[in-house]
């Protein structure tokens, strides 16, 4: 043909066009059966590289052929071929458009695939509809999208374009693109080279495009293989190393974030036939993912980090029995180094305790593990920075960075899906130590080279720039602006949190993973990102501005948080009659020390008109803090509890290293912990479905054969409420600032060891996330004990074993490490194998949770023994009590003078007082004394320990040692020392013993 007829005929063509174009509405009707359709059946490359040894180290996924026809995890890269998430589609028709003249314009096709299941002969199938969508005002995208009318509108199992289109430009959304990046990438042949898959439809080797057969279709695409073959490269991975695993059945997709199918091959093959005329050849094409490939792989870390806080808890007993016992055998003190170490059975602790630690050790291994292919995705230039990467998503995908006049309420919706979609990836790395370290790596990455800034500068400069406009805070867009921004919170509140607590002390104390922050990277975080996070919540925190409270004001905050938890109400069984008067008047001794402020807690405002209803201080001032307890804002709860817990640890580990400058002890700040975190428990997020995934015996896949030992399913359930709660990621904050990697400053603690302070910050971890859940396993008295003990330890009260400690040996002897043939606290004749107590403590039936009362109970005994020196001076006697673990306004003193009781020979009346189920006499005289004297008492305070000295007036003609003082210390409602339950007998009040009498006298 001609270069003339050729262009006539080109005429002929744009000339009809323009009088009959194919975008009319009417032309539906005209063609009812739709039949200018070209077949394409999108699948996507997923990512399923969780499995082995070692994992597939992070690349781009290979060519379509490669994915088909190999065998092996490592030929593949670590993916397979699945169908779509639900989300979007987007197809340019490329040029040549040789049937359409040579000014045709090819079209830009738009599609929402929308899925359902149902059941066919037993096999759980989805029905896939790929919805067409057209432009409101047929020219663009300004105005809106709505469904084409007829059968496009209402969904081919496909995806198509025109018969006449051979080269197309296409891309997988989880979300729909606004009108401008639509208008940008339908215009932009540059653009869309830089965003899209470029596929030629009758290409023979394209990378990413073969026949629609259905061969192919069984042979690539998982879905469409019988339940026996699919994944079969992951499982002959997974047979070499658990073998007791059923392969024949086992779903490998229940460990990803979306299940697999059973899908009809000959099924969509027919309906695709049903459109191709005599010649044609529709296509499978393979797509990109970035976002759904990171799902995953946060969904396996998720899945990891839930069974290692289920293991762990359901190996509460044993780790905090052994961290007592690894802190003692720390002392210095060779013979009583011996005493330990015989009372220890040294085959088991040698062994079978390094063994039940190192499963935490490689839960952490593999976690990290997925945590580089989540940082390599996110940031590395090869990977994130191209077409199908997840910084060129947020880069081109989304309008955020655009400078924008105004904003519309397509603008607010776009803003509301990216926060969801962020959230989505981040929010359970706040969970666990290597999570948090992946955000702060990558927020310490600069630009790079090409101007487009790393995945972190992408997605805040987005955020920045949106919310810096003024509009943000319009009648109309307020709202969803202020979900978004919580959805923001939701993801990186706790990272975010911790640096502006970081940079809010006076003296930097920051976590490990925060020091390694440029100082670039942090004044962006909390000079521009939170502020402008916190404006559009109408939320200011005051630079300089710190509110100061007194020990009643702190006092009186602690009081109102616990309130509302169950920290400090006793159980039950550990509800006792008190007997004599506590020594300490609270009420007075706070009022007389004065408005000297004991802690400083960052100054937080907010706006007339803001949502945030933030904690309020007693008094005139009525002053807020920054506290947030809102189930409809449980991002900005999340950011704000975070912010104000992580404040107060700094200070409180600041002035425990600083000697001129001895501040708030440990234990406040674990009861300040325990009280936010036990507040926010209601706050659920992210709704976890993990509990399922944890139990399911394929879950063994991820740890790559490591043998870990069942867990106590009812744990599973009770963590999975908390996976994914402001209150699980509150949780993470206090392992993260045990003395183990921060505030070493002057730290000269004996005994100091790395591996036990990591051992008990995962006790604590553990007994406070426990704590919060709801219906939980164990009751809140042993709980609180827990946090006790373990807090004593990391906190540095305890440093060594006394010889002091009465009953040492006894108690070691009868542990649950210990070395006795017999195991006391259980009632056992002849100590059980490890083995088996393991597994019942594990189990933890009421009987061994009793056990675990008990046991624990006797450690405390040692840990926070109370001493009593009792001195006789010239008309005076001192008593000078010592009281470990004490807590202002909480721990006390109790006391009563006793005589052995009174014969009744008159049949006069009696009064007598049971204590340990014999009878006293009260000495009315002597305690009248004691009254006077209390008022008077000396209350001095040393960091967790307090010395109270209680000088009684002596009376001529009155012998002070006609009575014995009996005593007893409540360190907290729940907690009493000493005090022994009766072994082998109920938890009750009439099966203990409790107290002392007298003390160690000097003259």
């Amino acid at each position: 043909m001609t270069t003339d007829i050729q262009e006539r005929f080109d005429k002929l063509i744009e000339k009809a066009y323009e009088m009959f174009p194919q975008n009319l509405e009417a032309d539906t009707y005209i063609q009812p059966c739709d039949c200018n359709v070209k077949p394409i059946y999108p699948v996507r490359y997923a990512y399923v590289n969780f499995f082995g040894k070692e994992l597939e180290k992070p690349e781009a996924p290979p060519d379509i052929h490669t994915l088909m026809f190999s065998s092996s995890l490592q030929q593949t890269k670590g993916y397979a071929a699945r169908l779509l998430r639900p989300g979007w589609i987007y197809i340019k028709e490329e040029d040549p458009l040789t049937a359409r003249g040579s000014k045709a314009r090819g079209y830009l096709h738009i599609f929402k695939y929308c899925v359902s299941e149902k059941e066919v002969n037993g096999k759980k199938q989805r029905v896939e509809k790929f919805k067409k969508y057209m432009f409101l005002n047929r020219r663009d995208a300004s105005e809106g999208l709505i469904p084409e009318p007829g059968i496009r509108g209402e969904g081919h199992p496909f995806l198509f374009v025109a018969k006449d289109v051979i080269n197309i430009s296409i891309a997988y959304s989880e979300h729909p693109w606004h009108s401008s990046v639509l208008a940008k990438i339908d215009n932009s042949l540059e653009l869309r080279q830089k965003t899209m898959q470029f596929i030629n439809l009758e290409q023979k080797q394209s990378p990413f495009a073969v026949n629609a057969s259905d061969k192919y279709f069984r042979k690539l695409i998982v879905d469409y293989k019988i339940r026996q073959e699919q994944f079969a490269n992951i499982k002959s991975i997974i047979e070499k190393d658990i073998n007791e695993l059923d392969l024949a059945d086992v779903s490998i997709d229940t460990l990803t974030t979306q299940d697999s199918y059973e899908m009809d091959a000959g099924k969509i093959i027919q309906e695709i036939n049903s459109y191709l005329h005599f010649n044609e050849q529709a296509r499978i094409v393979i797509l990109h993912d970035p976002v759904g490939r990171q799902r995953d792989i946060v969904e396996a870390y998720s899945i990891l980090n839930l069974w290692q806080q289920s293991y762990n808890a359901s190996n509460i007993y044993p780790l905090t029995i052994g961290f007592y016992v690894e802190k003692l055998k720390a002392t210095k003190n060779p013979e009583l180094k011996k005493k330990i170490d015989d009372s220890i059975h040294q085959d088991r602790w040698n062994n079978d305790w390094p063994k039940l630690k190192k499963v935490t050790e490689d839960f952490e291994a593999r976690q990290a593990m997925f945590m580089k292919l989540f940082e390599a995705f996110a940031d590395n230039p090869d990977l994130s920075y191209q077409v199908g990467g997840l910084q060129n998503y947020f880069h081109y995908f989304f309008s955020l960075q655009d400078e924008k006049q105004t904003l519309e309420e397509e603008d607010a919706l776009e803003f509301r899906f990216f926060s969801e979609i962020l959230s989505g990836l981040l929010g359970n790395l706040q969970s666990s130590l290597p999570g948090q370290q992946v955000l702060a790596k990558l927020a310490a990455k600069e630009s790079d080279s090409n101007g487009d800034g790393n995945f972190w500068r992408t997605i805040t400069t987005g955020v920045v720039t949106v919310l810096n406009n003024d509009k943000v805070k319009s009648p109309l867009l307020k709202s969803p602006f202020i979900s978004g921004v919580d959805n923001i919170l939701l993801g990186m509140g706790t990272f975010l949190a911790t640096v502006c607590a970081y940079t809010n002390q006076t003296i930097y104390q920051g976590s490990s993973y925060v020091r390694q922050l440029p100082q670039k990277a942090i004044d962006q975080i909390t000079q521009q990102l939170v502020p402008a996070l916190l404006s559009t919540l109408g939320v200011v925190i005051e630079p300089d501005g710190r509110v100061a409270l007194s020990e009643q004001s702190y006092q009186e905050v602690l009081k109102r948080l616990e309130s509302k938890t169950n920290r400090n109400r006793p159980d039950p069984a550990m509800r006792q009659q008190a007997i004599g008067e506590r020594m300490i008047n609270w009420s007075k001794r706070l009022e007389s020390l004065g408005n000297k402020p004991v802690i400083t807690l960052p100054e937080v405002k907010t706006s007339v008109d803001s949502p945030v209803q933030l904690f309020t201080l007693e008094g005139a001032n009525k002053t807020s803090i920054g506290l947030l307890f809102d189930s409809s804002l449980t991002g900005v709860s999340l950011f704000l509890n975070a912010f104000t817990l992580a404040d107060v640890v700094m200070q409180t580990e600041y002035a425990r290293n600083n000697p001129l400058q001895p501040g708030s002890s440990y234990m406040n700040l674990l009861r300040f912990s325990t009280a936010v975190i036990g507040m926010s428990a209601d706050l659920t997020s992210l709704g976890s479905t993990l509990a399922s995934k944890v139990n399911s015996p394929i879950v063994k896949a991820l740890m790559n054969g490591t043998k870990v030992p069942a867990i106590n399913i009812a744990m599973v359930s009770q963590f999975s409420r908390i996976a994914g709660s402001v209150a699980g990621y509150l949780s993470a904050i206090i392992s993260f600032y045990d003395a183990s990697n921060a505030f070493k400053v002057g730290n000269s603690v004996e005994g100091y060891s790395q591996v036990a302070i990591g051992t008990g910050s995962t006790i604590l971890t553990t007994a406070v996330v426990i704590g919060a859940a709801v219906g939980t396993f164990l009751t809140a008295g042993v709980l609180t004990a827990i946090v006790i003990g373990a807090g004593l330890l990391i906190g540095g009260s305890i440093v060594q074993a006394s010889s002091a400690w009465s009953d040492l040996e006894k108690v070691l002897n009868n542990c649950f490490w210990g070395a006795g043939e017999k195991y006391g606290f259980w009632g056992e004749e002849n100590r059980p194998s490890i083995s088996n107590q393991l597994k019942d403590a594990r189990e933890m039936t009421g009987l061994i949770q009793n056990h675990f009362v008990i046991e624990n109970q006797e450690f405390l005994n040692l840990f926070i023994q109370p001493q009593l020196k009792i001195h006789q001076g010239f008309g005076v006697t001192t008593y000078c009590f010592t009281l470990p673990a004490f807590q202002m306004n909480l721990s006390n003193i109790r006391g009563i003078f006793v005589t052995s009781p009174k014969i009744s020979y008159w049949g006069e009346k009696v009064d007598y007082i049971e204590i340990n189920r014999r009878k006293y006499t009260p000495d009315a005289f002597r305690n009248a004394k004691l009254k006077e004297a209390q008022e008077q008492a000396k209350l001095t305070l040393n960091g967790d320990t307090a010395i109270l000295e209680v000088v009684i007036t002596e009376t001529k003609g009155v012998f002070p040692r006609g009575s014995e003082l009996y005593w007893y210390y409540e360190q907290s409602t729940t907690v009493i020392s000493p005090m022994r339950y009766f072994w082998g007998e109920k938890l009750t009040a009439e099966n203990t013993i409790k107290g002392s009498f007298d003390g160690e006298r000097t003259i």
